[in-house]
């Protein structure tokens, strides 16, 4: 069951074109699973960062399709304490899930249910509706994990990590707190990141960079965390893609250049336009949806002396 249970996480994860709201994963408390062929699946609930609650399980007692998956993401606190107690009844408190092809923005009257029901059948996942009560028929037991309910934990984060990009947001990196200087490369930020514990679990790999993309002073592009993983930040912005660049541009932090560069090379301005361009095009994003972390945080990031208007122009509207 656990086994089954890992391999349906992982496909939908995979699956890029049927994905659910970021939005919705963060609000998550619990997920339910009933694989296809049966009435019996798997519980898990939220526990801490990049670890969910060893799985138990559960029985769903109506009658449905076995020739589907069943997916229910439990959001509400009261029916994460009914599923944990013995027994989660769907109906009136739940609805069918969104999905990003369908809904690319999530308000809070969709996140407003105690459930939210999915449906997977062959590789499309879709939102449904059901009725009938999810019953524990086996708690979680305290003995040693084994290796099918270990993988089936790592899968969990996984899936829960795993984003659709929604957006693009720059950053410049500043100076490091640890060396005093501006990083040189990735791996300058890896170390402090994790230090941070900007951690995420996905694919079935640990990274430690927050950003996405980091663009050096000569136009080198180092890739971070892949792309469909959640980035590590701007927090309530972290289904956008994190492009951070070599430098400290703001004219109150750095104003002689004793911190660094204060502007983007022109080499840092032409690859920062055709990486944007090139994500633009793969993820559909709409020029509006490229912004600075100043946009959505009280931060000067990536600061006043950052071009951003005229790259802006050259990335396309």
């Amino acid at each position: 069951m656990f086994l089954a249970a890992a391999n349906v996480l992982e496909q939908v994860a995979e699956n890029q074109e049927n994905t659910i709201p970021d939005a919705v994963l963060n609000r998550t408390r619990c997920i339910v699973l009933v694989p296809a062929g049966g009435s019996q699946g798997m519980a898990s609930c939220f526990e801490s960062l990049n670890r969910w609650a060893k799985p138990f399980l559960v029985a769903f007692t109506s009658p449905r399709s076995t020739d589907n998956d069943l997916v229910v993401l439990v959001l509400g606190e009261g029916e994460a304490k009914e599923l944990s107690s013995g027994e989660l009844e769907l109906g009136r408190s739940s609805s069918a899930g969104p999905l990003v092809r369908t809904k690319t923005v999530v308000t809070d009257a969709d996140l407003s249910f105690g459930s939210l029901i999915y449906e997977r059948s062959g590789p499309v996942l879709s939102g449904t509706s059901a009725e009938g009560k999810i019953v524990v028929i086996r708690q979680a037991s305290r003995a040693s994990a084994s290796e099918p309910e270990e993988r089936l934990q790592r899968s969990l984060t996984s899936f829960f990590n795993v984003i659709t990009p929604t957006g693009v947001l720059i950053h410049h990196t500043a100076v490091l707190p640890t060396t005093g200087q501006i990083p040189e490369g990735k791996k300058d930020i890896d170390g402090y990141h994790r230090q941070k514990g900007f951690d995420v679990v996905c694919f079935g790999r640990q990274y430690h960079v927050g950003y996405h993309y980091l663009v050096l002073r000569n136009g080198e592009v180092q890739a971070g965390r892949p792309e469909r993983c959640q980035g590590g930040h701007a927090v309530g912005y972290n289904a956008y893609l994190g492009i951070s660049v070599a430098g400290d541009f703001s004219s109150k932090d750095n104003p002689s250049g004793a911190r660094g560069p204060t502007a983007p090379s022109p080499e840092q301005q032409k690859a920062i336009i055709e990486l944007c361009r090139r994500l633009r095009e793969r993820y559909n994003l709409p020029a509006h949806r490229i912004m600075r972390h100043s946009d959505v945080a009280p931060t000067d990031c990536p600061g006043d002396r950052f071009p951003f208007a005229r790259l802006l122009q050259a990335i396309g509207q």
